[in-house]
């Protein structure tokens, strides 16, 4: 008799970076850390890498990489940020996917680039996924990917079918998924209701002649660890899967699936249980096992009929990302989610729009538009360069015009295929950030679409969206959420040399900056008597474009400063205050202002900004430098919240202002977070929320 368990950890944090800048904006509702990437570092994933093993009399006894006991996934979007923020962590996680002789351990699983619900997706689409998950997993492990974790474990054929052509041979479900099976040679049985054995694997018939393997989670044990109390004791969770165990057969598999993030962050301490049981179970000559190394002894020989289209968050198949099912997370009395209608319409109206005009654009060049997006999974995975890219799909070198042109329409391509992130449906209103987040690529799609193809697309897409409401405000239509929380977040080449040039007059840049997906180099650019003027080179790495913005600049108020910039060719200036600029400008040009030094803390900064503040009447730039500052100390220590509180009340009474008083709900999450009462307003702020 040999049991095995295969604990199963799905880690995933839905798209945070700008569209435009490719940076997270501080999400104050993670404070004290900068954002909820940061925070969920530091509760699970960190945490993880080494959950302590405690003896009876509370001692640490020893460690263990929760990565090199169980299967797991990391999505890109993910993944990427730990490879920047998280050094450790993605060496940690990336070494667990060998084993000590150097192979594939079989612990790790691929996943699609951008977590779409892929039985919605266009095929096209759908092969363009897989293609840029596998081509990002080779990137990061050094080897092909043998399985592949689907969104929201939403499955039908075609699905299956795109992922056996490009090479992966098995994947993960849950048992309402299941509708009847077959042993080799015997009848069919109706599973259906979560009556499947999940303790073997099975194969799905693909309608091409090939076959998928499926591995199913064990439903009651794996909903239990996520939403129940097993974590909170890692005996009564050893003794939930011995009773498992001991009502099943010879040779079974108990796999618990679950999200990543339900060991540590979901449940504190969880990782900590998790390493625990793991121990107290392979003591018991259990064999605590991956997915991988489990199926390569135990191959599918039983057939299973899937429920088609399903997934494992909605009850209704897929229906949760497209219509007012009933599904939802965070949703009020009275609230529905009729909003979720008209936003994947605009959402493929803009795809079908747009996807022959953008082939034909490609066309020329590359040949085959559709092999070009599939291979541009080695550009995203940073693997080749995209200058290289082209010249070697186009067989030959191209101008700049032509390089910059193809990858814009590539990178177009990107944003619209990150709209439609499952997470724009996930949750109860659109005014979470999630979905703000999938209309901003929208967006930025709009603005590429006319810029390189001359083509209007904003009058079809927001007349589709026009009835997407809102619970939190009826009143209000799809026309006023994107005027109101799309809108702003627009940014171009003259925004990007704006904020330079804000940079410049308040001191705290020189001749050239990076920021985020953008590099700005002075050119001809002079300052004298405190004004700032001439031109300055714009580039956006992903596609290459080069711009020359003319720009001038100077400081006003205590804090503050206002910059104007043109294209060549144009006669009109657009004018751009420090509060439209990113955080991350404001913070550097206020603590250069405030302290007169390009490189002081962000907390010195606030703190002769506190003292300022007592001495003079408050202005609207004040409050939302102080905003920049906290987020750019993040993650802070306890104490400083001293801090932030007195820099908080003195803010709160010396402001008179009807612009500061505006400016001032900006900070209420901070005000909340350093126990400051705050002054009631009606104004609206956009909700970050966790990984659900």
């Amino acid at each position: 008799m040999t049991h095995a368990v295969c604990f199963h950890l799905h880690c995933y944090q839905p798209e945070r970076a700008d569209p435009w800048l490719e940076v997270i904006e501080p999400e104050f509702s993670a404070f004290p850390y900068h954002d909820w990437n940061q925070l969920i570092t530091a509760e699970c994933y960190r945490p993880n890498t080494a959950a302590a093993v405690l003896a009876s009399d509370k001692r640490l006894e020893e460690s263990c990489n929760n990565f090199t006991i169980a299967s797991f996934d990391v999505v890109r979007t993910l993944h990427s940020w730990l490879a920047t923020n998280a050094q450790d962590v993605d060496f940690t996680i990336r070494a667990a996917a060998r084993q000590a002789g150097g192979r594939p351990s079989g612990a790790a699983l691929a996943s699609p680039a951008i977590h779409a619900i892929l039985p919605l997706a266009e095929p096209e689409d759908r092969e363009i996924l897989v293609a840029w998950g596998i081509a990002d997993f080779k990137a990061r492990f050094g080897f092909a990917p043998e399985g592949m974790w689907l969104p929201e474990t939403a499955v039908d054929l075609d699905t299956l079918a795109t992922l056996a052509r490009l090479g992966i041979g098995f994947t993960v479900l849950m048992p309402q998924q299941a509708r009847r099976v077959r042993a080799p040679g015997g009848a069919w049985l109706d599973v259906s209701e979560e009556k499947i054995d999940p303790s073997r694997a099975y194969f799905v018939s693909l309608p091409g002649g090939e076959s998928m393997t499926v591995v199913f989670g064990h439903g009651p044990l794996s909903r239990e660890l996520a939403f129940g109390d097993l974590l909170n004791d890692g005996a009564i969770f050893v003794s939930a899967i011995r009773a498992a165990l001991a009502a099943g057969g010879d040779d079974e598999l108990i796999a618990l699936v679950t999200d990543g993030e339900t060991y540590g962050h979901h449940h504190e301490f969880g990782e900590m249980a998790l390493a625990w049981a793991a121990r107290e179970l392979r003591a018991e000559k259990v064999d605590v096992t991956n997915l991988g190394a489990w199926l390569t002894n135990h191959p599918a020989t039983w057939e299973v009929q899937l429920v088609a289209p399903s997934s494992w968050s909605c009850a209704h198949g897929v229906e949760r990302w497209r219509s007012d099912c009933g599904c939802t997370t965070g949703s009020q009395p009275g609230w529905n989610q009729s909003w979720r209608v008209p936003l994947r319409e605009a959402l493929d109206w803009l795809r079908g729009f747009l996807a022959e005009p953008v082939a034909a654009s490609l066309r020329p060049l590359l040949g085959d538009p559709l092999a070009a997006l599939v291979d541009y999974g080695v550009v995203l995975a940073g693997q080749e360069a995209p200058e290289a890219f082209v010249a070697r799909l186009a067989g030959c070198p191209c101008s700049e015009a032509e390089t910059s042109r193809i990858l814009e329409l590539l990178e177009l391509e990107r944003h619209l295929l990150s709209a439609f992130t499952s997470c724009g449906w996930f949750f109860a209103d659109p005014t979470g950030i999630e979905t703000l987040l999938s209309l901003r690529h929208a967006a930025l799609v709009l603005d590429t679409a006319e810029r390189v193809l001359g083509l209007d697309c904003a009058t079809g897409f927001l007349d589709r969206l026009e009835a997407m409401g809102s619970n939190t405000d009826p009143a209000l239509t799809g026309r006023d959420l994107w005027a109101r929380f799309v809108e702003p977040h627009r940014l171009d080449a003259r925004l990007i040399a704006a904020a330079f040039a804000l940079e410049v007059a308040g001191g705290s840049a020189a001749s050239s900056t990076q920021r985020g997906a953008w590099t700005v180099t002075a050119q001809d650019l002079e300052t004298i008597a405190g004004r700032t003027r001439g031109t300055v080179l714009v580039e956006h790495a992903p596609t290459l474009r080069r711009t020359i913005v003319e720009v001038q600049s100077e400081c006003t108020g205590f804090v503050g400063a206002v910059a104007r910039s043109r294209l060549a060719g144009e006669e009109l200036w657009r004018e751009t205050t420090l509060a439209d600029a990113g955080s991350d400008v404001i913070a550097r040009v206020g603590a250069a202002r405030v302290t007169g030094s390009a490189n002081s803390s962000p907390l010195l900064a606030l703190r002769c900004l506190t003292a300022s503040l007592r001495t003079r009447q408050a202005e609207g730039d004040d409050a939302i430098v102080i905003g920049a500052l906290v987020a750019g100390a993040a993650p802070m220590a306890s104490r400083d919240l001293d801090a932030i509180g007195a820099a908080l009340v003195v803010l709160r009474d010396a402001s008179v202002s009807e612009e500061a008083a505006t400016a001032l709900n900006a900070l209420r999450p901070l005000a909340e977070v350093a126990s400051v009462s705050w002054p009631a307003s009606g104004a609206e702020c956009e909700k970050t929320s966790a990984n659900h």
